[in-house]
């Protein structure tokens, strides 16, 4: 019997214990009425996420132990025959028409790599209510640019990636647990693939307290920022654009700034030493711009109880 042809896309889902959401994340991408392949990356979870994996006969479901989100992401690109990827979390959905509107993009621009539509955060507030906490729509906040990666939304899972070009790219560095999709996609600023934008929607992320990062807690702040400036530091030893270089050190600015206030929240001196040591090392003048921005942002921080954001880029 002659193989199957291979699909256009191929969706990748990692799970571990996500059976309170999974199945709406699945059904999102099978209420698409374009046929695809859909690949379950489960960390060998111990809930019913197996069992409503296993209920979707379409599904493609791997199970064994990981390293982690992004391993098991980098499985499934492995794994994918699709000619294009997308990454759907387990606790997100695919907006409606999201996979028609990747096509009709893909035939307008037959050349493109990338192809980044619309994305909003949003939070439960009541029965089948919804409320947006953000939303990136222009064609600005979709380029794949320095300045949206580093101190923007990086929207990794509103983008679809050729197979070729995460080959090229990829895999995701297992080194960061938390932010190695702007590491990733710093990457491929630099590589300037051909990419288009969609002027519609095509994810849609779920903000609630069992996310990773999007959440309003404060529980992971700490490693996301440690993360985030290790990344910097990375790509602004390799960087050669100026403008390049100069945003890649504003993210670093920030990220140090949050180093600092997180060091002071938690009563611990050397590692305020630290902060100060590691960011001057990039910006010398990093010390007294701090002390203003300390100053700016005090009022904010005690009336939050001196507690530090989650998000990347708020201090």
């Amino acid at each position: 019997m002659a193989p199957s042809a291979a699909p256009l896309f191929t969706i990748i889902t990692p799970t571990l214990n996500a059976s309170a959401t999974l199945e709406e994340a699945v059904c999102s991408a099978m209420g698409q009425g374009i046929e695809c392949e859909h690949l379950i990356m489960d960390g060998c979870s111990s809930d019913r996420t197996l069992e409503i994996a296993h209920s979707f006969p379409h599904l493609t479901v791997h199970s064994g132990r990981d390293r982690g989100l992004y391993d098991a992401m980098n499985r499934g690109a492995f794994f994918a025959r699709g000619e294009w990827l997308i990454f759907l979390q387990a606790d997100d959905w695919l907006p409606e028409g999201a996979l028609a509107a990747f096509q009709a993009a893909m035939e307008k621009n037959p050349a493109a790599e990338i192809l980044t539509g619309s994305a909003e955060a949003v939070h439960q507030i009541g029965d089948n209510l919804w409320e947006a906490r953000w939303q990136h729509t222009s064609d600005a906040d979709k380029a794949l640019t320095v300045e949206n990666i580093a101190l923007g939304e990086p929207m990794l899972n509103a983008r679809a990636f050729r197979k070729s070009l995460f080959k090229q790219a990829g895999p995701f560095d297992l080194a960061y647990s938390l932010a190695s999709d702007r590491d990733f996609l710093l990457k491929l600023t630099a590589l300037q693939p051909p990419v288009g934008t969609i002027d519609a929607p095509t994810y849609r992320y779920r903000w609630h307290e069992g996310s990773r990062t999007m959440n309003a807690g404060n529980s992971l702040s700490r490693r996301l920022t440690a993360e985030n400036l290790a990344i910097a530091e990375k790509h602004i030893k390799s960087a050669t654009d100026f403008s390049a270089r100069h945003l890649l050190k504003l993210w670093h600015h920030r990220q140090s700034t949050q180093s600092a206030l997180c060091a002071f929240e938690d009563l611990q001196p050397i590692a305020v030493i630290q902060a100060v040591f590691r960011a001057t090392r990039i910006n010398p003048s990093w010390p007294p711009s701090f002390a203003a921005e300390f100053l700016r942002c005090l009022a904010g921080w005690a009336s939050r109880g001196f507690k530090t954001r989650s998000q990347s880029a708020a201090l």
